[in-house]
This record gives C-alpha cells, structure tokens and sequence, in this order.
C-alpha cells in the first residue's frame, strides 16, 4: 500500500510538472504575442514617422527649388541678364 500510495504521488508530482511546464509554455508564447504587438506597434509608428518625415523633405526640396528659381528670376529683373554664360566676355567680347 505504502509503494501505491509512493508511485500515485510521483505520478501526480509529474503531472504537475508537466502542468508548470505547459503553464510556462503558455505563459511564454502569451508574452512572446504581446511583445510581438508591441514591435509592430512601433514598427508602424516608425513608419507613420519616416513617411512623414520624407513628405516634409520632399516639400522642402521644392521649396528650396522654387526659392532657387526666384533667386534667379529676380537676379535677372535686377541686373538684365538672364545668368546664362553665351560664351562671351565683358562687354561681349570673347
């Protein structure tokens, strides 16, 4: 009686270590998921940022062009040429 009572315990003290084992499982994969959420969450934050980001730049580089092209139109106005080189010196001489 003493050895059934022996091999019941140590079969219950398995199965309880298996229990712990797929509780850890469980609890393990449940963490995994909600570490998975929580990269892909600022994954797409990052995202949401750097395409935000890029459309600013891109503005700012056809800011940049049109002031550029301003510049240039006022230059002209202010000083009667154009900028462009014709291959003549001073006074249109080569």
């Amino acid at each position: 009686m003493a050895s059934d009572l022996s091999g019941r315990m140590d079969e219950a003290e398995a199965k309880i270590a298996d229990l712990y084992r797929l509780l850890l499982t469980k609890i393990d994969l449940a963490t995994l998921n909600s570490l998975q959420q929580t990269i892909n969450t600022r994954l797409d934050a990052s995202d949401t940022t750097t395409s935000g980001h890029e459309t600013r730049l891109d503005t700012l580089e056809s800011l940049y062009i049109n002031l550029s092209i301003s510049l240039s139109d006022l230059n002209s106005a202010f000083t009667g040429h154009t900028g462009m080189t014709t291959g003549q010196g001073v006074h249109g001489h080569t």
